[in-house]
C-alpha cells in the first residue's frame, strides 16, 4: 500500500520563512521515515501546504522519494490577493476563548470548517490552554509572521506546472483559478478537479472529506500507484466510515 503524507501548516514557530517551513517538513518526514512500510510517498498539501509539497518535490534527494503531489486550494494570484487582507482578518478574530465549545462554535459559524465533526478533530491543535485564566489562546500568533507572508505563495504556479511527477490540483471552486493556471488548464497542461457542491469553502477537505478522498483515490489509481482492487477497497472503507459516524455538517 502506498503511503500518503497530508501536510497542513500548523506551526508554533514565528520565524515562518519559507525556508524554515521546508526544513520543518523535511525533518518531520525524516522522523517518520523508519515508521512507514513504503518509501515512495504522495504528498497532499492544503493551501500553503500545497506550496511546500511542490517545492519539496522539486528538490528531491531526501531519504524518501516523492512520487506525486496533490495540492488543495492552492492558487498563487488568488492567495496573494487574499494575503493583502490577512492582517485585517486576523485582528478581527477573538484572541481567546473561555472554553473548547466556544472556539468550536466560532469556527463552524464562519466556516473554518463548517463541519462540527471535522472541527473537533482539527481545531484543538491550533490552541493552547493558558495556565492562569484557563482560556484557550491561539498556539501561533500569525501576525508575528507578517514579514514572511509575501514569499509564501510567490512562484507556486510555475513550480507546480513544471513538476515532472504526477500532480493534481483540487479546488473549492474553479472560480478561484488565476490567469496562469487557467491558461495551463485550457491547454491541457494541468489536471484540476473541483468539489461538486454549492457551499464549498477553503476548508472543503474538512467539510466534504468523502468527496475529497474519492478524487484522490481515483487519481492515484489512474496514475498506477494503486490497483483497481485497492482503489475500490479504499473507497468502500472511506464511505462506510462516513456512515458509521453519521456525521452532520452543521
Amino acid at each position: 500500500m502506498i503511503q500518503v503524507i497530508t501536510l497542513f501548516c500548523n506551526s508554533s514557530l514565528y520565524q515562518l520563512s519559507f525556508s524554515v517551513l521546508i526544513l520543518v517538513f523535511i525533518l518531520s518526514s525524516d522522523i517518520i521515515y523508519d515508521m512507514i512500510s513504503k518509501k515512495t510517498l504522495i504528498i497532499v498539501g492544503h493551501s500553503l501546504g500545497g506550496v511546500i509539497a511542490t517545492m519539496v518535490a522539486h528538490r528531491q534527494g531526501y531519504r524518501f522519494n516523492v512520487s506525486s503531489v496533490i495540492a488543495l486550494d492552492t492558487v498563487e494570484e488568488t492567495a496573494i490577493s487574499h494575503l493583502s487582507h490577512m492582517e485585517e482578518v486576523l485582528k478581527s478574530w477573538p484572541q481567546f476563548f473561555p472554553n473548547k465549545e466556544d472556539y468550536l462554535n466560532w469556527a463552524t459559524r464562519i466556516g473554518r470548517p463548517f463541519s462540527r465533526a471535522s472541527a473537533e478533530l482539527s481545531l484543538p491543535s491550533l490552541f493552547i490552554e493558558e495556565g492562569s485564566s484557563n482560556n484557550f489562546i491561539w498556539r501561533t500568533n500569525l501576525l508575528e509572521s507578517k514579514q514572511f507572508w509575501s514569499g509564501w505563495f510567490t512562484g507556486f504556479d510555475n513550480s507546480f506546472l513544471t513538476l515532472t511527477i504526477p500532480h493534481l490540483l483540487i479546488l473549492s471552486s474553479m472560480d478561484i483559478l488565476d490567469t496562469v493556471l487557467t491558461v495551463a488548464h485550457m491547454q491541457g497542461k494541468i489536471e484540476i478537479e473541483a468539489i461538486r457542491a454549492l457551499d464549498t469553502s477553503h476548508f472543503f477537505h474538512e467539510d466534504f472529506p468523502d468527496e475529497t478522498v474519492a478524487i484522490i483515490i481515483k487519481f492515484i489509481n489512474r496514475k498506477g500507484f494503486i490497483s483497481n482492487e485497492e482503489a475500490v477497497g479504499m473507497l468502500r472503507a472511506s464511505f462506510s466510515s462516513h456512515y458509521r459516524r453519521n456525521e452532520c455538517r452543521y
